[in-house]
């Protein structure tokens, strides 16, 4: 059986406020109110609400049934090379930041010899 369509979604709700002031009474959450990821600015951590739902069609499929192409996945593969590029989680913290930034820095070393591009694309609304 081929699907011509797939729908790739995920959402985050803070309905409480408990979670949010018990990392605040750990001084985690950012005292600036931004996330500042990789960076030396980086004091915290900040909390999000979010949902996003993509469709998702071969190229052929998208054109012909005329929809609007906003990007197009170049390639795709499972357990395939690493490309050139790591989305991360960069939440902002100063400590977490570091820790992951070292782990993908020590997994890619003995594996690549050019450089990968990691960055974390997390958006706050008073970012």
């Amino acid at each position: 059986m081929t699907f011509n369509l797939a729908l790739v979604g995920s959402s985050t709700y803070l309905g409480s406020h408990r979670l949010s002031s018990g990392f605040n009474a750990l001084s985690v959450i950012s005292a600036d109110g931004k996330r500042h990821s990789f960076a030396a600015a980086a004091n915290g951590y900040m909390r999000s609400e979010g949902t996003f739902v993509f469709a998702l069609k071969p190229l052929a499929t998208a054109e012909r049934d005329g929809d609007l192409i906003h990007a197009v996945i170049a390639a795709t593969a499972i357990n395939g090379a690493v490309d050139d590029y790591i989305e991360a989680h960069g939440a902002g913290a100063v400590v977490g930041d570091r820790i992951e930034g070292n782990a993908i820095a020590e997994t890619f070393r003995t594996m690549r010899t050019s450089v990968v591009a990691c960055q974390s694309t997390k958006r706050c609304s008073n970012a």
